[in-house]
């Protein structure tokens, strides 16, 4: 075996161990969207069950901001799994063009737009996770007492 099949098979396999820990990567931040997607509501919900939540009065001013801040995790989870399904069916469009023909400007065109898509998706993310944050943190700092 020359040099060249060697360095070609370590090649591949650095290109597989990349491949491999770049899906684990795409499936944990879809996972962690969904999670805290679905704790936002979960929470939305809890405090939207007690009827006098959206009353004025003092002692619901801190359920009002928490209610505000899951509401806006909410909406930036939502922006994240919209920006995320269209990176992947851009994605899609961009694996049939290679296909029929590997060397157009459509296909540079669509890289520019996923790799926006994929730092829009990020940004969305991590804003959700910091208004999340924020409110258990509200939530565990000034408990809502139990009537």
């Amino acid at each position: 075996m020359n040099n060249n099949q060697g360095n070609d098979t370590e090649n591949g396999l650095k290109r597989e161990r990349f491949i491999r820990w770049q899906n684990k990567s795409q499936d944990l931040l879809s996972f962690s969207i969904n999670l805290l997607f679905t704790l936002d509501i979960f929470i939305l919900g809890s405090l939207l069950n007690d009827n006098s939540v959206l009353k004025s009065s003092m002692c619901n001013n801190l359920q009002k901001t928490l209610i505000t801040l899951i509401c806006l995790s909410s909406l930036f989870g939502l922006g994240s799994i919209i920006s995320r399904l269209a990176d992947f069916n851009i994605t899609t469009k961009m694996t049939k063009l290679k296909w029929k023909n590997p060397k157009t400007y459509e296909i540079d065109r669509l890289r520019i737009c996923t790799q926006f898509l994929g730092c829009l998706t990020w940004i969305l993310f991590t804003i959700q996770a910091l208004l999340i944050a924020l409110a258990i943190i509200a939530l565990l700092a000034h408990p809502i007492p139990c009537k």
